[in-house]
């Protein structure tokens, strides 16, 4: 499971480190660049929609090995797309077929996780991170020695054998209990959300966006305010993981000691000020002093990592309290609100980058981070599952089966037993 959380992560964030080079292959400014993002998220948003229909007919194993195919297959096309609409109708589905993939990993971390009974999620949940952090060195390494179509060909090979080779040991369409999940699932309507499930929504859009601001946009920003040439323009992103890796490692010692709302909001808060400041002083001392510039930058975005990395699981871990309805429900109900979100506020990060400057864009992640800090303090986060240590998973998809109790598995038919 670890190794299929790492494969994941660096598979969907390989395309980061050649953002700059789509932007200028394509031709288009930034409030497009922004607007083609935004419009992702609808590829998204039909994943989430049909993640629970496939997951509860096929099994959660079998959706993983069809998403990541197509995902594969539009990640070497996104290599060959020159024009805009190509490059955007592609780039839709490539974040369809990984959203579906991420969104049944998640399914079968829920469902290893309930049948061994041992906390395992946040701990195979770092392997997610982890592989983005590789996917910002192996992109690095790329962008200055091979051309980006053999890169992408051989990250769609590479998963894929990857895939292939754990597959078998991940759980079966026989062991992941989606035959019972088909007979017990209740259609809710989407209006139907609870007041407090709405807050915790939008405290998880006011986390979750600035997290994917900086994949977006940390690598043009390197590369067009601090002059930095294409194999270092991904340190920054990396930096940023490494953050959230620390963050996320050391959650539960944390939560051991403060309530799970102090450490969200002085997190976010401290996450949001650091954002600010960084990126205004690093584009103040760029033109005169580059290299104190670019330290300042992988410096300060090192620590923004470190305060993002428990708001988003902490909200997760919220939802699973808020009373008579499901937490496969209220995640994918959240994860949804989200997606919906980012379509106006990875388009409006565009205009703003376009209309006034890249540094002043970052106002609005940032002030996002604050709101979050708000919600997450007084959101009613402090309940008991919010203490519970197994709770806290990052926000890599949502999950749309219930953790089923323990498999027992039923005795030889002539063994004797009742």
């Amino acid at each position: 499971m670890l190794g299929t959380f790492v494969l994941a992560g660096h598979a969907v964030l390989s395309p980061v480190a050649w953002f700059p080079e789509f932007v200028a292959r394509l031709g288009v400014d930034y409030a497009t660049w922004g607007s083609i993002l935004g419009l992702s998220a609808a590829g998204a948003i039909g994943a989430l929609s049909l993640a629970a229909p496939l997951q509860l007919r096929f099994g959660s194993r079998p959706v993983m090995r069809m998403s990541l195919v197509l995902a594969l297959g539009a990640l070497v096309l996104l290599a060959f797309a020159a024009e805009t609409w190509v490059w955007a109708v592609v780039h839709i589905g490539f974040t369809f077929s990984f959203t579906l993939f991420g969104n049944s990993v998640n399914v079968q971390a829920v469902l290893l996780q309930s049948r061994i009974q041992r906390p395992i999620i946040g701990r195979v949940h770092a392997g997610w991170s982890v592989g983005a952090l590789l996917a910002a060195g192996t992109g690095a390494i790329s962008t200055v020695s091979v051309p980006i179509e053999w890169y992408f060909a051989g990250v769609a090979i590479a998963s894929l054998v990857g895939f292939e080779i754990l597959r078998p040991h991940l759980l079966g369409p026989h062991e992941d209990g989606h035959e019972f999940d088909r007979g017990n699932h209740l259609k809710r309507r989407f209006g139907s959300m609870p007041p407090r499930l709405w807050v915790l929504s939008f405290g998880l859009v006011a986390a979750v966006f600035p997290e994917l601001a900086i994949v977006d946009w940390a690598t043009i920003y390197a590369e067009k305010q601090l002059g930095v040439g294409p194999g270092w323009r991904a340190i920054p992103f990396a930096v940023f993981m490494m953050g959230m890796i620390v963050a996320r490692l050391s959650l539960t010692s944390l939560v051991e000691r403060f309530s799970a709302s102090k450490v969200a909001a002085h997190g976010a808060m401290a996450a949001g000020v650091c954002m600010l400041v960084t990126v205004l002083s690093s584009g103040f001392l760029a033109p005169t002093f580059p290299g104190i510039a670019m330290m300042v930058f992988i410096s300060g975005w090192f620590l923004v990592g470190i305060g993002m990395g428990g708001v988003a699981p902490t909200l997760f871990a919220a939802a699973s309290t808020v009373p008579d309805i499901s937490t496969a429900w209220a995640l994918s109900r959240m994860q949804l609100v989200v997606q919906f979100s980012l379509i106006g506020l990875k388009t409006m990060m565009g205009v703003l980058a376009e209309t006034t400057s890249l540094p002043f864009a970052f106002f609005l992640p940032a002030g996002l981070l604050v709101a979050a800090a708000f919600i997450a303090r007084y959101g009613r986060v402090d309940t008991p599952a919010t203490q519970s240590l197994e709770s806290f998973t990052p926000g890599t998809g949502s999950i749309v089966l219930p953790a089923l109790p323990p498999f027992d598995p039923p005795p030889p038919e002539n063994s004797g037993s009742p």
